[in-house]
């Protein structure tokens, strides 16, 4: 039987194989103060990745490899900075829970470490998917580069450490 090298099963009138657009998410951040202004402020999200390092055996003429340490790279979210709500503050305020700049003192990880979970919806709306990134701090808040020859929205880039990631469903 020949392959059938036809796109009719994509998105079709049956109701199979519909794409997941990549602007229908949101990011959630419970227990922060200001986590309304984030989420409605929210342009993208990098999720983190988590990465299973492999162990080599050794064995005779050959190896063997099995999982080993668990590693998550950090999260990146992006806002607009709206001023009438102050999405700048909104950041500044909780990097100052993990390191204080006028004192020099380092927060405590109950008071700054925010579980995030992000989900994503279908074309209607529906939640299709989601996951728990938990033990989330930013380690740092960095505006666009201020420049006289711009009229364009200010953005912050918020890179977020991050501990661990789990499907919702296992959440």
């Amino acid at each position: 039987m020949a392959f059938d090298f036809t796109a009719d099963h994509v998105a079709a009138s049956g109701g199979n194989y519909e794409p997941q657009r990549l602007n229908h998410f949101s990011v959630r951040i419970p227990g922060l103060a200001a986590a309304d202004i984030i989420e409605k402020s929210l342009m993208s999200w990098q999720p983190p990745q988590r990465e299973i390092a492999e162990v080599v055996i050794p064995y005779g003429n050959e190896e063997r490899k099995v999982a080993g340490k668990v590693t998550v790279s950090a999260a990146s979210l992006q806002v607009v900075d709206y001023c009438d709500k102050d999405t700048w503050a909104a950041f500044h305020d909780w990097l100052d829970l993990v390191h204080d700049s006028r004192t020099g003192h380092v927060g405590l990880a109950k008071n700054y470490k925010k579980d995030v979970t992000t989900s994503y919806y279908g074309p209607g709306g529906e939640k299709r998917r989601a996951w728990l990134c938990q033990g989330c701090w930013p380690t740092s808040v960095a505006p666009d580069q201020f420049s006289m020859d711009s009229g364009d929205r200010n953005n912050l880039t918020v890179p977020l450490a991050v501990d661990k990631v789990i499907p919702a469903e296992a959440a």
